[in-house]
């Protein structure tokens, strides 16, 4: 018998079982390792919104108790670019970590008219604002009802046709306008974009944060109520 050989094919043997048991455990562990990202991602996402609510109850305190405007003066002036800035050292809180990131494409020059644009969160316009003045003024503090329960902020997305998360809009539809019925398409949203286990991550008008699904039900994203459009 050559031992030499035998030995040669028992270590060949043993580099296979070796790269089986490491596949199985990749195959076991990477799942794993995305839920964490995911999860992550998501942590991130709620500091993001708190901090928000934070700039906007700022801005709030300095403006006679007034919500911000959907826009401060022409369409291009959003409300990221004057609510966020002067109260926030970061400013990227306004966008969600699992948003697809290509802002980096657009040059320089346009780099505050994305961020203008594009936020994570989308703003409850409809109801927050005065149409009168082409959405340039926000409705008084004092005429929401019940701000732990209006919504004010939620996580949008940018394209309506996009195959993936993309950048976020900087208001979102209410339900009113949303297309199709139960199980909704996400681009059905009106550019609600649940990024987080099919939950949006929510700022309310008294600045706390959950994370709300779509789907039909009281208490969710589907609810008229929680836009305060009864």
């Amino acid at each position: 018998m050559n031992l030499r050989r035998y030995e040669r094919a028992f270590t060949l043997i043993e580099l296979l079982v070796v790269i089986a048991i490491i596949a199985i455990l990749a195959a076991i562990l990477f799942p794993v390792f995305a839920q964490a990202k995911a999860a992550a991602k998501k942590t991130a996402c709620v500091s993001n919104a708190k901090q928000i609510g934070l700039t906007f109850n700022l801005y709030l305190n300095d403006y006679d108790d007034r919500m911000p405007g959907l826009y401060y003066s022409g369409n291009t002036y959003r409300w990221p670019l004057y609510v966020v800035p002067p109260y926030a050292k970061n400013r990227e809180i306004v966008f969600c970590p699992s948003t697809a990131d290509d802002r980096k494409s657009y040059g320089p020059s346009m780099q505050d008219y994305i961020y203008g644009l594009t936020p994570g969160y989308g703003y409850n316009y409809r109801y927050l604002t005065d149409p009168s003045t082409g959405y340039h003024t926000g409705r008084s503090a004092s005429e929401i009802g019940a701000t732990a329960d209006t919504m004010m902020l939620a996580e949008s997305t940018f394209a309506n046709d996009a195959e993936a998360p993309s950048l976020g809009f900087f208001y979102v539809n209410p339900p009113d306008e949303w297309l199709g019925s139960p199980p909704l398409k996400w681009d059905s949203f009106g550019y609600i974009w649940p990024r987080h286990m099919n939950r949006a991550t929510t700022i309310f008008a008294d600045t706390h944060v959950r994370g709300l699904p779509v789907t039909q039900g009281k208490g969710t994203l589907a609810d008229l109520s929680i836009w305060d459009l009864e």
